[in-house]
């Protein structure tokens, strides 16, 4: 919203800034709610809604009551619920300071929970509570200058999420050199129809920003510290947490330039512990026959997944990934940079768009390299720091990737959109998504 009204240059936004998101968790539920598969609506999640039964019930009694913060958190398509473990996700990740509330009561929950938000949510402070109490409102009123989330768009997001798994656990004395370069100049394409792209240039959201009072390490404050991201071509794996702590909570990113075939990937997506947002198995191969238990029993385990994808249906949409808990969901955010030319670009962000691109001189029309095309998707889950997970996760998700034959028809191809939806057809529901 805050987003929309600085883009729009709306008169509000002279006067008023969305600065500091805080998200109060409650210890002793927050895991219990990661696991449901429930909706977040009244039939399902009373307890969300009202404090008793006797509460629900009146007001159920009464047709002209407002709607809840809930009803219109979820508002945004006619009939659409989230699920609990979703709003639970959405909520940790878009805070800027997260308050571990009723420390008091929580005992082994304590720490489990804690290591998962910070897993979930790499760049929030995290204060511990009882009874949501803080020493001084200025902890968090205020508290970020004008650099919060709040100015953050699903791009800025991402990258936070690659490097903070990229260099969790690095062995290169790079990762901790201040003067390692992480350029944090992003540009947010809100394109069209993932059905009908358009020809046009999509909509770009610029938030220059900096973490560097959020951090304590002495090159966030360097003047030579940047945040850009070259990334290679092939996988790259790394765990955020210690495999030895609590919960074991882990992180890495699987990384490819070469498109997924829509329905192998749709056979591993049923792999996930989801029950919504995955397409019907009819007629797909029997997952006992697609992976081994060990395979099955790790994708089973992952508590949080997202980033981008891309599949052979199409060389425009740039898809977005994202997996919470129960739910699937497959966004379009609009087109690949690499289908615009240059001066459609915002010029302020061409660093940090071409940070992204296989090659800085790629060439549309040769087709050669690929541009920022890609699989970049960060998974978090209990046990993912150890290799034999990442492995695990690795081969399946190679296994959905086109083999040399089905990658020459697509690069013979690639202009004709609908020869890529036919040949690749696509059973993954694909939404557009707006910020």
């Amino acid at each position: 919203m805050f987003m929309e009204a600085e883009q729009y240059s709306m008169p509000l936004m002279e006067r008023v800034r969305l600065d500091t998101l805080v998200t109060v968790v409650d210890c002793t539920t927050f895991r219990t709610y990661m696991k449901s598969a429930s909706l977040a609506n009244t039939d399902e999640s009373p307890e969300l809604y009202y404090r008793t039964e006797a509460e629900r019930k009146e007001r159920e009694m009464k047709d002209d009551e407002p709607s809840t913060l809930l009803d219109m958190l979820y508002d945004e398509e006619p009939g659409y619920r989230g699920g609990v473990c979703d709003l639970l996700v959405e909520q940790t990740e878009i805070a800027d300071i997260v308050l571990l509330n009723k420390i008091d009561i929580a005992n082994e929950e304590l720490e489990a929970t804690k290591e998962i938000i910070s897993a979930f949510n790499p760049r929030a402070k995290v204060i511990a509570t009882s009874f949501g109490k803080v020493e001084s409102l200025d902890v968090i009123v205020g508290a970020c200058n004008g650099r919060g989330v709040s100015v953050d768009g699903v791009v800025d997001e991402h990258k936070d999420y690659v490097m903070a798994a990229d260099t969790s656990n690095c062995s290169d004395p790079e990762c901790t050199d201040p003067t390692h370069s992480h350029d944090h100049s992003h540009s947010h394409s809100e394109g069209e129809s993932a059905s009908s792209p358009r020809d046009d240039a999509p909509h770009s959201h610029s938030h220059e920003h900096s973490h560097s009072e959020e951090c304590d390490e002495p090159g966030c404050t360097d003047t030579s510290h940047s945040h850009s991201h070259s990334h290679s071509h092939s996988h790259s794996h790394s765990h955020s947490l210690d495999e030895g702590s609590h919960a074991g909570i882990g992180s890495f990113v699987y990384r490819s330039r070469r498109p997924f075939h829509p329905e192998r990937l749709a056979d591993v997506l049923r792999l996930l512990p989801v029950v919504r947002g995955v397409p019907d198995p009819s007629g797909s191969q029997v997952q006992d026959d697609l992976a081994s238990d060990e395979t099955t029993r790790v994708f089973k385990s992952i508590l949080r997944s997202k980033g981008f994808a891309w599949t052979a249906d199409s060389n425009i949409k740039a898809l977005y990934w994202s997996h919470a808990g129960s739910s699937f969901e497959m966004q379009c955010l609009g087109r690949w940079w690499a289908t615009l030319h240059r001066s459609q670009w915002p010029e302020e962000n061409t660093e940090g768009i071409l940070s992204d691109f296989d090659s800085v001189d790629h060439n549309e029309s040769k087709g050669d390299t690929v541009g920022d095309r890609r699989q970049e998707i960060v998974f978090i889950g209990p046990g993912l720091g150890a290799k034999t997970s990442e492995s695990a996760i690795t081969e399946m998700l190679d296994s959905c990737l086109l083999t040399d034959e089905e990658w020459e028809t697509f690069r013979l191809n690639r202009d004709d959109e609908s020869y890529l939806i036919s040949c690749f057809e696509s059973t993954i529901d694909i939404r557009m998504l707006t910020y």
